[in-house]
Formats: C-alpha cells, structure tokens, sequence
C-alpha cells in the first residue's frame, strides 16, 4: 500500500489521475493538492510515500518545491509530471533529487507499472531500514548489557527507555549458529513477556561463549510463569538458561541483571536443571583442574587411588562452582595435553572426550565424560608401559604404583638388570630429575592429595605415603609447599589462608 499525494493546478487533470490510481490499486491512499504550498501543509500533517507533481504550478515551481520537500520529509519520494518542452527542466530535477518523471499525457498503462515498481522499492527499503533499525538495537542492547547505566552515552539511554520493567535471560547454547532459531523459538514461547516491540529482542555478545540473551519486559507476578516457560524451552532445545530476579527499572540495573543471568546458566549446569532464577551474580571463580603432568602420573595409578582423586576433583569443582566455560574448556585443554604425553595412540580418545565435553549439559555429564576418558586413557597407558622395552617408563608405572614401598636406586636398577649409576644417569636424562627426587615428589604430591580430599590424621597419610617418621615427612611437606600439612588442608578445604 501506498500514500500517494497528486497536485496540479489543474483539477482534472487531478481527478483523472486520481481516478486512475484508484481504479488500478485501490489499496493505496489518494490525496491532493493544488499548488506547492499546499503540498507541505499536508506532508506536515501525514506521512506521504510518493508525490506525484506537475513540475510547473503556481507559488512555487518544481525544483522549490523538491527542495523544500528533501528538508522537511527526506523519505518522501517525487515524480514530475511534464510536457515534452520541459523535457531538460524535468532532467534537471533528477539532478537535484527526483527519483522519475512521467510524460503528458499520463497514460494508465505507464502510471500502473510506474507505481508497482515504486511499491516494490518501498517494500524493499522498509525492509532494509527495519533490518538496519533491528541491528542497531542489537548493538545498542549489547552495550547496555555490558555496560553501567552511568557509563552508557545519552544516546543509549535515549533508545532504551521504554524498556520499563523486567529480566534479562541468559541462554547457553550448542552452537553460536543456532541463536537465530533459538531466539525465535524462546520468543514464540514468551507469550507473557512483553518488549520495546512486542517481542523479547535478542542480542549475540559473545560467540565464543554460545551466549544469547533475551531483554524481557513483564511485571514481577510474571517471574514463576516466565521460568517454567524458558525452562520448557530448555529443554525442547538442549539449552541452558539463567533468569535474573525482576528488576523494576532495566534501564539502571541491566547491566547486573545480565551478571546474575549468566551466573544463572552456571547455576543451571551445577543443579542439572534446565533453567535458574540467580538473585544475585558471585565474583569469578578459576577452575581447580589437576595438571596435564599430574593427569599423566594418575594415569599410571591403580583405578581406586585415581578414582579417589577424581572424586576430590569434583567435589571441590561442586563446592566452588567455577565459571562453566573455563571449566570445561580447561579440562580439555588438560586432558589434550596429557594425552599428547602418551603419543598418538591417545589421540582418537581424546579428541571424542573434547567433541562430547563442550556438548555437556550438566554436571552429572561433566564427571562421567571426565571419569570415562580418564579411565580409557589409563588403560591405553598401561598396556602400552607394560609392553614397552624403555626400562625408565616401565619404572615410573612401578613407583607410581608402588610409591609407598622402601624403594632405593639399587632396587629399581636390579629390578631393570642394569648398574645403579647407568640407571641413575638414564633417569635423570628422561626426567630431568634425580631419582630421589622423583620419588620425593611423588609422594608429597600423593599426600597433598589426600590432605584436600580425605579427613584422615596426618600420621595415616604419613604412613600411607612411604614415610617412617612423621616428623621427617612434616619438614619435606613445608619445604616443598611453604607450609605445614594442617596449614595446607585449612587452606584447601577451608576456604582461607591458614
């Protein structure tokens, strides 16, 4: 449909056009004028998509007339109307503006496709400025999500404020391609919330965190039906989603309520659930992943032991509730690397654990991906050791097995059938560490273990650990950590410094 206005200072000429119009698309609105200054008063009172004018009438003659037009109403469009003598004039005009000109007589035929053509081109310009008007939104609700309200420029402000009351939701997803249909599959959900258009707007901030969020305006009575309804979407889509309490005013708190949205995705992933509410979002937390070269040595010991240190593992994970991302982008990280450290016969699996980790839903999912990989590494890590000639890594399987027996050079050397100083040196080359040392290590980190993860007296770990004396294991302990074993278990399962 189009708002067409006719002038001419001739009134048939008015009506025959008008008629016209009218016969051929009677969708379109039909107004007229007759003369330019009649022209601007009605483009001041309505919107008008196409003028049609002769370019010769009283007051002011064609050229004024689109000027005047081009300041006041910049998307209005302007066909001349002239005769074959003003052929050059009605040129000029479109020099200066004019988009066409039709020649008189007007015929019905030309005027018709004149006017689909230029329906077409409106239709293709609003949808191109609509497009244009939705990402400049987009940009304008990412920077008021990531932003302070006293950081925001007044020109932010200035477009957001109507937003009123309401949530952010912050959506985890599979993949960053997805978030179109995701966000058109939450906002056909969202029948109670209600936005600057009618619909939650969704805005992409982050790509490598897979993050949508939805601005959502609605009254707090709301809160309840809205979360039942993400969490149905949740779970229709495999997603992960986090609602902020309701805020009485988006404008000043969106920016924390984005903070306790995103909190509320973690919550979601710890809880198993497919949606949370987060009142209020916590400081960061790094994840407490056990190293790539302690990931190795766990590999080489009996499954009870590196089932127990998994447990300790995740049970500090599930106490501290580390940002998701990083924790399971660091577990593959981790696991990667220690699988590069058994050669590439540990690639396959390691490479399934990282394709099947980063689709985690839940916690429950994170522990069995970790505990099944762990278990198909060490088993790959132990044939391999087992069949392999390398009296070193053969070695290293037995003290890791065996850490806790009365184990000297000369045992280790007359088990491998070599001289001590031979195997002494071929140790070091490989380890770069002195046997003693090794076995020292081993067994201060196999104690600092149980210290995080276990409640038993020092002494027991002492003993466990391959140490006679208590004392003298207190010593090697402070020296190797800086602190006392009391002081180091206060400070890991305390949550302080000691």
């Amino acid at each position: 449909m189009l708002h067409i206005l006719v002038a001419d200072d001739m009134p048939l000429q008015v009506r025959m056009l008008q008629e016209s119009i009218r016969q051929m698309r009677p969708q379109d609105e039909v107004v007229t004028a007759q003369n330019g200054e009649e022209v601007l008063r009605i483009l001041r009172k309505q919107p008008v998509d196409l003028v049609l004018s002769d370019i010769r009438m009283p007051c002011m003659d064609g050229l004024e007339l689109l000027g005047h037009i081009r300041r006041m109403a910049p998307r209005t469009k302007v066909i001349f109307i002239t005769g074959y003598a003003l052929f050059e004039y009605a040129q000029q005009a479109l020099r200066q503006g004019a988009v066409d000109f039709l020649v008189k007589p007007v015929e019905a035929a030309e005027l018709g496709r004149k006017l689909d053509e230029w329906d077409e081109r409106f239709a293709r310009e609003r949808e191109e400025n609509s497009e244009i008007e939705r990402q400049r939104l987009q940009l304008t609700l990412h920077r008021f999500l990531c932003t302070p309200r006293d950081q925001l420029t007044d020109e932010d402000a200035a477009a957001l404020r109507g937003l009123g009351e309401g949530w952010i939701a912050a959506v985890q997803m599979p993949e960053p391609r997805e978030a179109e249909r995701i966000a058109r599959a939450a906002t056909a959900m969202l029948s109670c919330g209600v936005s600057l258009a009618g619909r939650p707007y969704a805005v992409m901030p982050s790509a490598e965190r897979h993050m949508l969020f939805l601005v959502v305006q609605g009254r707090e009575a709301e809160q309840a039906a809205l979360l039942t309804v993400l969490g149905r979407a949740a779970q229709e889509n495999g997603l992960r989603i986090g609602l902020s309490e309701h805020r009485a005013d988006l404008l000043l708190e969106g920016f924390e309520a984005c903070r306790a949205a995103r909190q509320g995705v973690d919550d979601a992933f710890y809880a198993g659930e497919p949606a949370c509410l987060c009142k209020a979002a916590r400081g960061p937390c790094a994840p407490d992943l056990i190293r790539p070269d302690e990931l190795h040595r766990l590999l080489l010991c009996e499954k009870p032991e590196r089932t127990r240190t998994l447990e300790g593992l995740f049970a500090r994970v599930a106490a501290t509730r580390p940002d998701v991302t990083h924790l399971l982008e660091g577990s593959v990280y981790n696991i990667i690397r220690c699988g590069e450290m058994l050669g590439p016969s540990a690639a396959p699996v390691t490479a399934a654990f990282a394709a099947h980790m980063r689709q985690a839903r839940c916690f429950a999912d994170y522990r069995t991906l970790v505990s099944g990989c762990m278990e198909d590494l060490a088993a790959g890590a132990s044939d391999a050791l087992e069949r392999s000639g390398d009296p070193i890594s053969r070695c290293i399987l037995y003290l890791q097995r065996n850490y806790a027996e009365q184990i000297s050079v000369e045992d280790m050397a007359r088990r491998f059938y070599l001289t001590p100083n031979y195997f002494s040196a071929l140790f070091k080359k490989r380890t770069n560490q002195r046997f003693v040392e090794y076995l020292t290590n081993l067994r201060l980190e196999k104690a600092a273990e149980q210290l995080r993860t276990t409640d038993d007296y020092v002494y027991a770990i002492t003993q466990r650990c391959g140490y006679l004396d208590e004392r003298y294991f207190i010593r090697q302990f402070q020296k190797h950590y800086h602190m006392s074993p009391v002081a180091y278990r206060r400070l890991h399962r305390g949550g302080g410094k000691p």
